[in-house]
Protein backbone atom coordinates (compact mmCIF):
# COMPACT_ATOMS: atom_id res chain seq x y z
CA UNK A 1 0.00 0.00 0.00
CA UNK A 2 0.77 3.45 -0.59
CA UNK A 3 0.14 6.47 1.29
CA UNK A 4 -0.32 10.01 0.56
CA UNK A 5 -1.74 13.11 2.75
CA UNK A 6 -5.08 14.44 2.01
CA UNK A 7 -6.76 17.29 3.43
CA UNK A 8 -10.30 17.09 4.11
CA UNK A 9 -12.62 19.06 1.77
CA UNK A 10 -15.40 20.64 4.10
CA UNK A 11 -15.66 24.56 4.40
CA UNK A 12 -15.61 26.90 6.88
CA UNK A 13 -16.62 29.83 3.94
CA UNK A 14 -20.43 29.82 3.17
CA UNK A 15 -20.92 30.67 -0.34
CA UNK A 16 -24.30 32.06 -2.27
CA UNK A 17 -24.80 31.73 -5.88
CA UNK A 18 -27.38 33.02 -7.79
CA UNK A 19 -29.58 31.52 -10.08
CA UNK A 20 -28.98 31.58 -13.80
CA UNK A 21 -31.92 30.94 -17.14
CA UNK A 22 -31.51 27.58 -18.34
CA UNK A 23 -32.34 27.93 -22.03
CA UNK A 24 -31.80 24.51 -24.32
CA UNK A 25 -34.89 22.51 -24.80
CA UNK A 26 -35.50 19.79 -26.51
CA UNK A 27 -39.22 18.71 -28.33
CA UNK A 28 -41.17 17.00 -30.10
CA UNK A 29 -43.26 18.58 -33.16
CA UNK A 30 -46.45 17.43 -33.97
CA UNK A 31 -47.41 17.81 -37.49
CA UNK A 32 -50.46 17.94 -39.78
CA UNK A 33 -50.37 16.19 -43.74
CA UNK A 34 -53.00 18.56 -44.77
CA UNK A 35 -51.01 20.16 -47.43
CA UNK A 36 -51.45 23.91 -48.90
CA UNK A 37 -49.84 25.45 -51.49
CA UNK A 38 -46.81 27.11 -50.88
CA UNK A 39 -47.79 30.07 -52.21
CA UNK A 40 -50.02 30.91 -49.97
CA UNK A 41 -47.20 32.36 -48.09
CA UNK A 42 -48.84 35.67 -46.25
CA UNK A 43 -46.54 37.71 -48.05
CA UNK A 44 -48.88 38.65 -50.40
CA UNK A 45 -50.71 39.31 -47.58
CA UNK A 46 -48.30 41.11 -44.97
CA UNK A 47 -46.72 43.85 -46.29
CA UNK A 48 -43.07 43.91 -45.10
CA UNK A 49 -42.65 47.19 -46.31
CA UNK A 50 -45.35 48.78 -43.75
CA UNK A 51 -44.52 51.56 -41.27
CA UNK A 52 -46.75 49.40 -38.80
CA UNK A 53 -44.95 46.16 -39.51
CA UNK A 54 -40.97 47.98 -39.03
CA UNK A 55 -42.51 49.74 -36.20
CA UNK A 56 -43.51 46.57 -33.85
CA UNK A 57 -41.08 43.59 -35.37
CA UNK A 58 -38.23 42.72 -33.48
CA UNK A 59 -34.99 44.45 -34.69
CA UNK A 60 -31.81 42.87 -35.01
CA UNK A 61 -31.94 39.00 -34.16
CA UNK A 62 -30.62 36.24 -36.68
CA UNK A 63 -34.17 35.45 -37.87
CA UNK A 64 -34.64 38.81 -39.07
CA UNK A 65 -31.21 38.28 -40.84
CA UNK A 66 -32.23 35.11 -42.06
CA UNK A 67 -35.11 36.73 -44.14
CA UNK A 68 -33.27 38.95 -45.16
CA UNK A 69 -30.86 36.67 -46.74
CA UNK A 70 -33.75 34.46 -48.25
CA UNK A 71 -34.78 37.56 -50.14
CA UNK A 72 -31.04 37.53 -51.49
CA UNK A 73 -31.13 34.03 -51.99
CA UNK A 74 -33.77 32.35 -54.06
CA UNK A 75 -35.01 29.01 -52.16
CA UNK A 76 -32.97 29.43 -49.08
CA UNK A 77 -34.98 28.29 -46.24
CA UNK A 78 -31.99 28.29 -43.55
CA UNK A 79 -29.50 26.30 -42.11
CA UNK A 80 -28.63 23.76 -39.02
CA UNK A 81 -25.32 22.89 -37.59
CA UNK A 82 -24.63 19.21 -37.22
CA UNK A 83 -21.68 16.91 -35.33
CA UNK A 84 -18.50 17.14 -37.04
CA UNK A 85 -18.87 20.64 -38.32
CA UNK A 86 -21.13 19.62 -40.87
CA UNK A 87 -23.68 22.64 -42.03
CA UNK A 88 -27.01 21.72 -43.53
CA UNK A 89 -28.28 23.91 -45.78
CA UNK A 90 -32.21 23.67 -46.44
CA UNK A 91 -34.18 25.16 -50.08
CA UNK A 92 -37.16 24.51 -52.27
CA UNK A 93 -36.62 23.13 -55.41
CA UNK A 94 -37.43 26.45 -57.12
CA UNK A 95 -34.03 27.39 -55.52
CA UNK A 96 -30.24 27.94 -56.54
CA UNK A 97 -28.43 24.88 -54.54
CA UNK A 98 -24.99 26.60 -54.75
CA UNK A 99 -25.74 30.13 -54.41
CA UNK A 100 -27.76 29.61 -50.90
CA UNK A 101 -24.50 26.98 -49.66
CA UNK A 102 -22.04 29.87 -49.98
CA UNK A 103 -24.50 32.16 -48.87
CA UNK A 104 -25.27 29.77 -45.41
CA UNK A 105 -21.76 29.16 -45.22
CA UNK A 106 -20.51 33.17 -44.94
CA UNK A 107 -23.59 34.08 -42.57
CA UNK A 108 -22.73 31.16 -40.19
CA UNK A 109 -18.35 31.95 -40.02
CA UNK A 110 -19.34 35.57 -39.78
CA UNK A 111 -21.69 35.70 -36.66
CA UNK A 112 -19.05 33.86 -34.75
CA UNK A 113 -20.22 36.33 -31.58
CA UNK A 114 -24.03 34.03 -32.17
CA UNK A 115 -23.38 31.18 -32.85
CA UNK A 116 -20.32 30.51 -30.45
CA UNK A 117 -16.55 29.88 -31.44
CA UNK A 118 -17.21 26.53 -33.25
CA UNK A 119 -19.02 28.69 -36.18
CA UNK A 120 -15.51 29.07 -38.15
CA UNK A 121 -15.30 25.14 -38.11
CA UNK A 122 -18.27 25.13 -40.66
CA UNK A 123 -17.10 27.28 -43.07
CA UNK A 124 -14.67 24.37 -44.84
CA UNK A 125 -15.66 21.04 -42.39
CA UNK A 126 -18.78 19.70 -44.71
CA UNK A 127 -22.05 20.70 -46.31
CA UNK A 128 -25.44 18.61 -47.01
CA UNK A 129 -28.30 20.09 -48.84
CA UNK A 130 -31.88 19.15 -47.74
CA UNK A 131 -34.82 19.88 -49.48
CA UNK A 132 -37.38 22.56 -47.92
CA UNK A 133 -41.25 23.04 -48.94
CA UNK A 134 -41.11 26.58 -47.44
CA UNK A 135 -38.41 29.39 -47.85
CA UNK A 136 -37.23 30.85 -44.70
CA UNK A 137 -39.08 34.21 -45.71
CA UNK A 138 -42.41 32.22 -45.74
CA UNK A 139 -41.52 30.51 -42.38
CA UNK A 140 -40.54 34.17 -40.86
CA UNK A 141 -43.83 35.96 -41.87
CA UNK A 142 -46.18 32.91 -40.93
CA UNK A 143 -44.20 33.54 -37.42
CA UNK A 144 -44.67 36.96 -37.34
CA UNK A 145 -48.55 36.27 -38.45
CA UNK A 146 -48.76 34.47 -34.96
CA UNK A 147 -46.57 36.52 -32.68
CA UNK A 148 -49.93 37.89 -31.17
CA UNK A 149 -50.71 34.45 -30.18
CA UNK A 150 -47.30 34.23 -28.23
CA UNK A 151 -49.48 36.59 -25.43
CA UNK A 152 -51.85 34.27 -25.23
CA UNK A 153 -51.78 32.58 -21.83
CA UNK A 154 -50.57 28.77 -21.85
CA UNK A 155 -48.18 29.97 -24.74
CA UNK A 156 -44.63 28.61 -23.58
CA UNK A 157 -42.30 28.94 -26.57
CA UNK A 158 -42.46 29.85 -29.98
CA UNK A 159 -39.73 29.68 -33.05
CA UNK A 160 -38.86 29.07 -37.03
CA UNK A 161 -37.38 25.48 -36.98
CA UNK A 162 -35.09 25.19 -40.15
CA UNK A 163 -34.91 21.15 -39.55
CA UNK A 164 -38.54 20.32 -40.11
CA UNK A 165 -39.14 23.74 -42.32
CA UNK A 166 -41.96 24.41 -39.72
CA UNK A 167 -43.30 27.40 -37.35
CA UNK A 168 -42.53 25.50 -33.93
CA UNK A 169 -45.01 26.79 -31.07
CA UNK A 170 -45.01 25.21 -27.61
CA UNK A 171 -48.19 25.63 -25.65
CA UNK A 172 -48.88 24.50 -21.79
CA UNK A 173 -52.17 22.48 -22.51
CA UNK A 174 -54.89 21.17 -25.10
CA UNK A 175 -56.75 23.86 -24.67
CA UNK A 176 -54.24 26.46 -25.52
CA UNK A 177 -53.19 23.90 -28.17
CA UNK A 178 -56.55 24.09 -29.87
CA UNK A 179 -57.02 28.06 -30.20
CA UNK A 180 -53.56 28.30 -31.68
CA UNK A 181 -54.39 26.11 -34.27
CA UNK A 182 -57.23 27.89 -35.14
CA UNK A 183 -55.51 31.00 -35.26
CA UNK A 184 -53.22 29.61 -37.46
CA UNK A 185 -55.68 28.22 -40.13
CA UNK A 186 -57.94 31.44 -39.69
CA UNK A 187 -54.52 33.15 -41.17
CA UNK A 188 -54.34 31.03 -43.66
CA UNK A 189 -50.85 29.45 -42.61
CA UNK A 190 -50.55 25.53 -43.94
CA UNK A 191 -51.08 22.94 -41.82
CA UNK A 192 -47.40 21.31 -42.99
CA UNK A 193 -45.97 24.80 -41.98
CA UNK A 194 -46.97 24.97 -38.27
CA UNK A 195 -46.02 22.74 -35.52
CA UNK A 196 -47.94 23.47 -31.99
CA UNK A 197 -47.16 21.07 -29.73
CA UNK A 198 -47.32 20.73 -25.69
CA UNK A 199 -44.23 22.22 -23.92
CA UNK A 200 -43.46 22.76 -20.54
CA UNK A 201 -43.12 26.49 -19.29
CA UNK A 202 -39.89 27.79 -18.66
CA UNK A 203 -38.26 28.75 -15.43
CA UNK A 204 -35.30 29.92 -14.01
CA UNK A 205 -33.22 27.12 -12.53
CA UNK A 206 -32.04 26.00 -9.30
CA UNK A 207 -28.02 25.80 -7.84
CA UNK A 208 -26.51 23.54 -5.84
CA UNK A 209 -26.25 25.70 -3.24
CA UNK A 210 -29.96 26.55 -3.31
CA UNK A 211 -32.70 24.85 -1.06
CA UNK A 212 -34.26 22.51 -2.57
CA UNK A 213 -36.61 19.61 -2.16
CA UNK A 214 -37.10 16.69 -2.22
CA UNK A 215 -33.30 16.84 -1.21
CA UNK A 216 -30.99 14.87 -3.13
CA UNK A 217 -27.06 13.89 -3.12
CA UNK A 218 -24.90 16.55 -4.19
CA UNK A 219 -26.70 19.57 -2.76
CA UNK A 220 -24.95 21.99 -0.02
CA UNK A 221 -25.38 21.35 3.44
CA UNK A 222 -24.27 22.98 6.98
CA UNK A 223 -23.56 21.50 10.12
CA UNK A 224 -24.34 23.59 12.70
CA UNK A 225 -21.97 22.47 15.12
CA UNK A 226 -18.58 23.69 13.74
CA UNK A 227 -20.58 25.74 11.15
CA UNK A 228 -19.07 23.70 8.34
CA UNK A 229 -20.34 23.63 4.63
CA UNK A 230 -19.71 19.98 2.68
CA UNK A 231 -22.16 18.14 0.40
CA UNK A 232 -25.03 16.19 1.29
CA UNK A 233 -24.16 12.54 0.89
CA UNK A 234 -25.83 8.97 -0.57
CA UNK A 235 -29.51 8.81 0.60
CA UNK A 236 -29.28 5.26 2.02
CA UNK A 237 -32.93 3.64 2.99
CA UNK A 238 -33.57 1.13 5.82
CA UNK A 239 -37.23 -1.02 5.67
CA UNK A 240 -38.29 -3.63 7.91
CA UNK A 241 -41.49 -5.86 7.77
CA UNK A 242 -42.79 -5.81 11.00
CA UNK A 243 -46.24 -7.23 10.15
CA UNK A 244 -48.28 -8.08 7.26
CA UNK A 245 -49.56 -4.68 8.03
CA UNK A 246 -46.84 -2.72 9.42
CA UNK A 247 -43.59 -1.65 7.43
CA UNK A 248 -41.12 0.33 9.33
CA UNK A 249 -39.27 2.75 6.87
CA UNK A 250 -36.35 4.96 7.61
CA UNK A 251 -34.45 7.45 5.72
CA UNK A 252 -30.75 8.70 5.93
CA UNK A 253 -28.29 9.83 4.56
CA UNK A 254 -24.57 10.04 4.66
CA UNK A 255 -22.00 12.68 5.12
CA UNK A 256 -18.17 13.00 5.91
CA UNK A 257 -17.29 12.26 9.69
CA UNK A 258 -14.82 15.66 9.49
CA UNK A 259 -18.30 17.55 8.80
CA UNK A 260 -19.71 16.65 12.46
CA UNK A 261 -18.45 18.41 15.96
CA UNK A 262 -16.47 15.04 16.56
CA UNK A 263 -14.42 12.55 14.03
CA UNK A 264 -15.43 9.19 15.13
CA UNK A 265 -17.79 10.16 18.28
CA UNK A 266 -21.79 10.23 17.71
CA UNK A 267 -22.92 13.60 19.09
CA UNK A 268 -26.48 14.47 17.36
CA UNK A 269 -24.29 17.52 15.01
CA UNK A 270 -27.14 19.23 13.22
CA UNK A 271 -27.59 19.32 9.68
CA UNK A 272 -29.27 22.13 7.16
CA UNK A 273 -29.72 22.37 3.80
CA UNK A 274 -28.43 24.49 2.38
CA UNK A 275 -28.20 26.14 5.81
CA UNK A 276 -28.83 25.60 9.31
CA UNK A 277 -31.51 27.86 9.40
CA UNK A 278 -33.28 24.99 6.95
CA UNK A 279 -32.40 21.68 9.41
CA UNK A 280 -32.96 18.14 7.23
CA UNK A 281 -31.61 15.98 9.82
CA UNK A 282 -29.29 14.53 12.81
CA UNK A 283 -26.21 12.50 13.31
CA UNK A 284 -27.16 9.10 14.49
CA UNK A 285 -24.08 7.21 14.04
CA UNK A 286 -20.38 8.02 13.42
CA UNK A 287 -18.48 4.68 13.47
CA UNK A 288 -15.78 4.52 16.50
CA UNK A 289 -12.01 4.43 14.70
CA UNK A 290 -9.42 1.51 16.07
CA UNK A 291 -6.10 1.16 16.47
CA UNK A 292 -3.45 -1.10 14.89
CA UNK A 293 -3.35 0.32 11.44
CA UNK A 294 0.19 2.51 12.39
CA UNK A 295 1.91 2.83 15.71
CA UNK A 296 0.39 5.60 18.06
CA UNK A 297 -2.55 6.66 15.46
CA UNK A 298 -6.45 5.70 14.92
CA UNK A 299 -7.55 3.88 11.96
CA UNK A 300 -11.02 3.78 9.84
CA UNK A 301 -11.62 2.23 7.02
CA UNK A 302 -14.29 5.38 6.06
CA UNK A 303 -14.70 8.84 6.39
CA UNK A 304 -18.66 8.72 6.79
CA UNK A 305 -21.73 9.04 9.32
CA UNK A 306 -25.24 8.27 9.23
CA UNK A 307 -27.96 10.95 9.45
CA UNK A 308 -31.43 10.46 9.91
CA UNK A 309 -33.35 12.48 7.77
CA UNK A 310 -36.24 14.88 9.91
CA UNK A 311 -39.62 12.96 9.36
CA UNK A 312 -41.15 16.34 7.61
CA UNK A 313 -38.03 16.78 5.25
CA UNK A 314 -39.22 15.17 1.45
CA UNK A 315 -36.30 13.41 -0.02
CA UNK A 316 -35.06 11.18 -2.90
CA UNK A 317 -34.12 7.72 -2.88
CA UNK A 318 -31.57 6.22 -5.43
CA UNK A 319 -30.94 9.44 -7.37
CA UNK A 320 -27.68 11.61 -7.09
CA UNK A 321 -27.88 15.69 -8.69
CA UNK A 322 -27.42 15.94 -12.71
CA UNK A 323 -26.08 19.04 -12.54
CA UNK A 324 -25.60 21.51 -15.76
CA UNK A 325 -22.74 23.53 -16.40
CA UNK A 326 -20.73 22.55 -13.28
CA UNK A 327 -23.31 23.42 -10.62
CA UNK A 328 -27.12 23.93 -12.04
CA UNK A 329 -29.48 21.39 -11.59
CA UNK A 330 -31.07 20.05 -14.62
CA UNK A 331 -35.09 20.76 -14.95
CA UNK A 332 -37.41 19.57 -17.31
CA UNK A 333 -38.58 23.08 -17.81
CA UNK A 334 -41.46 23.52 -15.65
CA UNK A 335 -42.23 23.38 -11.98
CA UNK A 336 -41.90 20.21 -10.38
CA UNK A 337 -38.68 17.77 -9.72
CA UNK A 338 -35.68 18.83 -11.37
CA UNK A 339 -33.85 15.69 -13.37
CA UNK A 340 -31.47 13.79 -11.05
CA UNK A 341 -29.53 10.57 -12.07
CA UNK A 342 -30.91 7.24 -11.05
CA UNK A 343 -28.70 4.70 -8.72
CA UNK A 344 -29.10 1.31 -10.78
CA UNK A 345 -26.35 -0.35 -9.24
CA UNK A 346 -22.77 0.26 -6.77
CA UNK A 347 -19.76 -1.62 -6.02
CA UNK A 348 -15.81 -0.67 -7.35
CA UNK A 349 -15.31 0.95 -10.70
CA UNK A 350 -14.11 -2.52 -12.19
CA UNK A 351 -18.09 -4.00 -13.84
CA UNK A 352 -18.76 -7.15 -15.28
CA UNK A 353 -18.62 -5.89 -19.05
CA UNK A 354 -15.13 -5.07 -18.32
CA UNK A 355 -16.08 -1.34 -19.87
CA UNK A 356 -13.56 1.51 -18.91
CA UNK A 357 -15.68 4.62 -17.72
CA UNK A 358 -15.08 8.39 -16.81
CA UNK A 359 -16.14 8.70 -13.27
CA UNK A 360 -17.39 11.38 -12.34
CA UNK A 361 -18.46 13.58 -8.61
CA UNK A 362 -20.84 16.27 -7.87
CA UNK A 363 -19.85 18.90 -4.98
CA UNK A 364 -21.81 21.76 -3.61
CA UNK A 365 -18.73 24.20 -5.14
CA UNK A 366 -16.97 22.82 -8.15
CA UNK A 367 -20.52 20.96 -9.14
CA UNK A 368 -19.99 18.00 -11.76
CA UNK A 369 -16.53 16.87 -12.75
CA UNK A 370 -15.15 14.33 -14.63
CA UNK A 371 -11.39 11.96 -14.58
CA UNK A 372 -10.40 8.93 -16.84
CA UNK A 373 -7.23 9.37 -14.71
CA UNK A 374 -8.50 6.90 -11.62
CA UNK A 375 -7.23 3.50 -10.07
CA UNK A 376 -10.20 2.04 -11.28
CA UNK A 377 -11.24 0.98 -7.81
CA UNK A 378 -8.00 -0.64 -6.00
CA UNK A 379 -5.61 1.91 -5.07
CA UNK A 380 -6.19 1.02 -1.86
CA UNK A 381 -3.97 3.95 -0.54
CA UNK A 382 -3.47 4.55 3.82
CA UNK A 383 -4.48 8.18 3.97
CA UNK A 384 -3.29 9.91 7.42
CA UNK A 385 -6.03 12.72 7.60
CA UNK A 386 -5.03 16.74 8.22
CA UNK A 387 -6.63 20.06 8.40
CA UNK A 388 -7.48 22.64 6.84
CA UNK A 389 -4.47 24.66 8.71
CA UNK A 390 -1.89 21.13 7.59
CA UNK A 391 -2.31 19.72 11.16
CA UNK A 392 -2.19 16.06 11.38
CA UNK A 393 -5.19 14.85 13.08
CA UNK A 394 -3.20 11.72 13.67
CA UNK A 395 -6.64 9.62 11.91
CA UNK A 396 -5.40 7.49 9.23
CA UNK A 397 -7.91 6.08 6.44
CA UNK A 398 -7.47 3.13 5.15
CA UNK A 399 -7.32 1.38 1.78
CA UNK A 400 -8.56 4.71 0.17
CA UNK A 401 -9.87 5.34 -3.45
CA UNK A 402 -7.73 8.24 -5.24
CA UNK A 403 -8.52 9.85 -8.83
CA UNK A 404 -7.13 13.08 -10.86
CA UNK A 405 -10.36 15.19 -10.23
CA UNK A 406 -11.48 18.93 -9.82
CA UNK A 407 -12.90 19.59 -6.35
CA UNK A 408 -12.57 22.25 -3.71
CA UNK A 409 -13.43 23.34 0.10
CA UNK A 410 -16.92 22.40 0.64
CA UNK A 411 -17.17 19.34 -2.21
CA UNK A 412 -16.90 16.62 1.12
CA UNK A 413 -19.56 14.12 0.71
CA UNK A 414 -19.81 14.45 -3.07
CA UNK A 415 -21.17 11.57 -4.36
CA UNK A 416 -18.58 9.40 -6.92
CA UNK A 417 -20.66 7.33 -9.62
CA UNK A 418 -19.53 6.10 -13.33
CA UNK A 419 -22.46 5.75 -15.92
CA UNK A 420 -24.31 2.68 -16.54
CA UNK A 421 -26.39 3.12 -19.57
CA UNK A 422 -28.74 6.19 -21.20
CA UNK A 423 -30.93 8.17 -19.89
CA UNK A 424 -29.17 8.98 -16.70
CA UNK A 425 -28.29 5.89 -15.19
CA UNK A 426 -24.99 5.61 -13.01
CA UNK A 427 -23.64 3.03 -10.85
CA UNK A 428 -22.74 4.45 -6.96
CA UNK A 429 -18.75 4.00 -6.47
CA UNK A 430 -18.37 6.06 -3.80
CA UNK A 431 -18.28 9.35 -1.71
CA UNK A 432 -15.81 12.45 -1.93
CA UNK A 433 -13.98 13.26 1.17
CA UNK A 434 -10.48 14.93 0.31
CA UNK A 435 -8.07 16.73 -1.87
CA UNK A 436 -4.56 17.62 -1.64
CA UNK A 437 -2.66 19.99 -3.12
CA UNK A 438 -1.88 18.72 -6.94
CA UNK A 439 -5.39 17.67 -8.19
CA UNK A 440 -5.96 14.28 -6.47
CA UNK A 441 -8.74 13.78 -4.68
CA UNK A 442 -9.44 10.94 -1.88
CA UNK A 443 -12.82 8.89 -1.88
CA UNK A 444 -14.22 5.86 -0.16
CA UNK A 445 -15.98 3.30 -1.67
CA UNK A 446 -19.55 2.54 -1.43
CA UNK A 447 -19.56 -0.46 -0.76
CA UNK A 448 -17.26 0.02 2.33
CA UNK A 449 -19.04 2.91 3.31
CA UNK A 450 -22.50 0.37 3.68
CA UNK A 451 -20.45 -1.85 5.48
CA UNK A 452 -19.04 0.32 8.34
CA UNK A 453 -22.91 2.09 8.49
CA UNK A 454 -24.17 -1.46 8.93
CA UNK A 455 -22.86 -1.00 12.32
CA UNK A 456 -25.10 1.42 13.88
CA UNK A 457 -27.15 -0.02 16.65
CA UNK A 458 -30.52 0.19 15.39
CA UNK A 459 -29.63 -1.28 12.34
CA UNK A 460 -28.57 -4.04 13.69
CA UNK A 461 -31.22 -4.01 16.60
CA UNK A 462 -34.13 -4.07 13.64
CA UNK A 463 -32.07 -6.97 11.78
CA UNK A 464 -31.96 -4.66 8.47
CA UNK A 465 -29.19 -3.32 6.46
CA UNK A 466 -28.61 -0.21 4.68
CA UNK A 467 -29.35 -0.15 0.57
CA UNK A 468 -28.29 3.02 -1.94
CA UNK A 469 -30.48 1.39 -4.58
Amino acid sequence: MRSIYLRSTYSNVRRRVGSVVFGALTLTACRSDNVASPLSSPSARLSRSTATASATRPQGTINDSLAALSDRVPGFAGFQPGPNGVLTVYITPAGRAAAAVVAAQDFFASHASAFGAVAPMFKSSGIAVQPARYTFRQLYDWYQTLNRSLGIPGITMGRIDASTNQVSIGVKDAATLSRVAALAKASGIPDTAIAVSIVAPFHATTRLTDQVRPTVPGLQVSSLYPGRVCTLGYTFHAVKTVSPSVVESINYFVLPSHCTATFGVTEGTIVGQPNVGSVIGHEVYDPPTTTGCAPGRQCRRSDAALFQYDASVSTTFAKVAHAANGSTLMYPFFPGPYIPYTITGMGPNNYPDGLSRPLYKVGAVTGETVTNSYANGYSCTDVPLYDQSGNDTGITLQCQETATLAANDGDSGGPMYVSSGPNGTIYATGMLWGKNGTGIVAYTDITVIIENLNHYPHLVSINYELRVW
